[in-house]
C-alpha cells in the first residue's frame, strides 16, 4: 500500500468548540496575517526521508515515520521520535514476525504512547500499541469488513476511531468508511454522514477533485486527517476544494458537530489537522506541495490569523508542531540530513 507523498504534513492543528450539534461555517472575513520566521535549526543524529504526516505528544516531541537512505517502501519504515531540539529519543519498530503488514497512518496519546494501523495481507486491519518507552505492546485485529484505513485516533477510554474507505471488488476505494471500535477491536459504531455519500458519488463518478492520481481513491478520506482535541472529541478531516470540513466526534461515536472552514485562498485544499490547547489550526496547502497557509480559528469557529512562511524551511505544509513558544518543523537538506527547525510568528 502507498502511504501519502514524502513530507505532506503541516505545522498546527487543535480542536472545536462542541457546545451544539449545529454546522457552522466560518465568516468570509479577512484575519490578521502573520508570517512565520525561521528562528533556530538543529541537526538531528540520523539521515532518512520523512514518509507521511507527523504526531506531536503533550511535551512537543515529533514522531515521524523515517525511511533509511535507499530504502523505498515507506510501509516498512519505523516510527521515529524525536525532541524539540533535534535529539533522537526513541525508535518504535515493529516485532520481525509482524514486519510484512503495510504500516498506514498513526496516533500518538497526550503520554507518548504509539498506535500505528496496518493493513494485512490477508485483508484484515490491525492497530499495533506500543509503550512510551519504545515497546511493542500487542497488536488489535479489528473486527470490520475489508478496508483500507488512513486515519486513526484513541479515546481516553481506549476506544478506537478508524476512518478510510472500502475494499470493494475491482480495487475502487470509493467509498468512505468510519467507525469506532472498543480496544479489543470489537466493532462498536459505523458512521456514515450525507458529505460521505456525496464524496462517494463523485469519486464514483471520476471527479477530478475527488480522486486521487491513480483515480482509485477517494481524495476527500485519503487527503484528510485526524485529530483529538483536549476536550476529549475527535476531529476528522475531510479534504475537499470547496471547504474542509470537519466531523467531531465524540468518544460515543456521535457526531456533535460539523465545521466548514474556506480556504484562505483558491487553489488551496485543507489536508493538514492538529490540536492544542483551544484552537484548531488547518494546512491549506497547494495541490502536491508544502507551500500553503495555515488558518487558525478559536474555539468558536472564529478567525484568528492565517500563517504564511516566505522560507520553505517552514512552510506549512512540512511535518512539524503548533506549540505554546511557536511553531516547529521537521526537513532534510540534499543529503538527506534531518533538520529539526523552530518558528516565531514575526
Amino acid at each position: 500500500m502507498k502511504i501519502k507523498g514524502m513530507i505532506l504534513s503541516t505545522c498546527i492543528c487543535v480542536f472545536l468548540s462542541t457546545t451544539n450539534a449545529q454546522e457552522r461555517t466560518l465568516a468570509q472575513e479577512n484575519p490578521i496575517g502573520s508570517h512565520l520566521q525561521l528562528r533556530e535549526s538543529s541537526k538531528v543524529s540520523f539521515v532518512g526521508s520523512f514518509a507521511g504526516k507527523a504526531r506531536c505528544d503533550a511535551s512537543g516531541d515529533l514522531y515521524i515515520r523515517v525511511m533509511p537512505s535507499g530504502d523505498i517502501d515507506p510501509s516498512r519504515a519505523p516510527i521515529k521520535e524525536i525532541s524539540a531540539d533535534g535529539h533522537l529519543k526513541k525508535t518504535f519498530s515493529l516485532p520481525e514476525d509482524k514486519k510484512q503488514v503495510s504500516a498506514m497512518d498513526f496516533f500518538v496519546s497526550h503520554d507518548g504512547n504509539v498506535y500505528e494501523q496496518e493493513y494485512t495481507r490477508n485483508g484484515t486491519v490491525d492497530v499495533a500499541e506500543f509503550s512510551n518507552d519504545g515497546l511493542f505492546r500487542s497488536s488489535i485485529q479489528l473486527d470490520a469488513e475489508p478496508f483500507i484505513p488512513y486515519q486513526i485516533v484513541v479515546f481516553q477510554t481506549g476506544d478506537l476511531l478508524l476512518s478510510g474507505t472500502l475494499a470493494n471488488p475491482g480495487g475502487h476505494l470509493h467509498t468512505p468508511f468510519t467507525a469506532l471500535f472498543d480496544s479489543s477491536g470489537k466493532l462498536l459504531k459505523k458512521i456514515y454522514e450525507p458529505e460521505d455519500d456525496n464524496y462517494r458519488q463523485k469519486a464514483e463518478a471520476k471527479d477530478p477533485d475527488f480522486t486521487t492520481d491513480a483515480g482509485s481513491s477517494n481524495a476527500a478520506v485519503y487527503e484528510g486527517d485526524a485529530t483529538i482535541g483536549s476536550d476529549g472529541n475527535a476531529y476528522l478531516l475531510r479534504s475537499t476544494p470547496s471547504a474542509a470540513l470537519v466531523y467531531v466526534i465524540s468518544p460515543k461515536g456521535e457526531v456533535v458537530r460539523k465545521l466548514r472552514v474556506d480556504p484562505p485562498e483558491p487553489g488551496l485544499t485543507g489536508q493538514d489537522l492538529r490540536s492544542t490547547t483551544n484552537n484548531l489550526a488547518i494546512s491549506f496547502l497547494q495541490k502536491h506541495s508544502t507551500i500553503g497557509i495555515s488558518r487558525v480559528v478559536d474555539l468558536k469557529g472564529n478567525l484568528i490569523a492565517d500563517y504564511r512562511a516566505t522560507d520553505e524551511k517552514v512552510f506549512p505544509g512540512l511535518p512539524g508542531c503548533y506549540v505554546s513558544s511557536g511553531f516547529v518543523f521537521l526537513g532534510h537538506d540534499a543529503e538527506h540530513n534531518v533538520y529539526v527547525r523552530k518558528a516565531e510568528v514575526q
